[in-house]
């Protein structure tokens, strides 16, 4: 969360790239626009204030996809 990876560490960053194109989802959650929210599947623009609130949301939305979620 808040981190731009795609120009901070582009190595790291192709990684998630290349499972964005096997169908992960990326979620992108930062106040600011940057290359990182162009190329995930959703940016969450939240206000730098907000982060508690918002990272304890967050969890349990992600935990709840992923435990409904199979793989083969």
């Amino acid at each position: 969360m808040g981190s731009n990876m795609a120009e901070n560490h582009p190595v790291g960053f192709q990684w998630v790239m290349e499972a964005k194109l096997r169908g992960a989802k990326v979620m992108h959650v930062d106040p600011r626009f940057t290359r990182t929210s162009a190329l995930a599947s959703n940016y969450v623009p939240i206000r730098a204030v907000a982060t508690s609130p918002s990272s304890a949301g967050l969890s349990t939305t992600s935990s709840k996809t992923s435990a409904g979620s199979t793989s083969t």
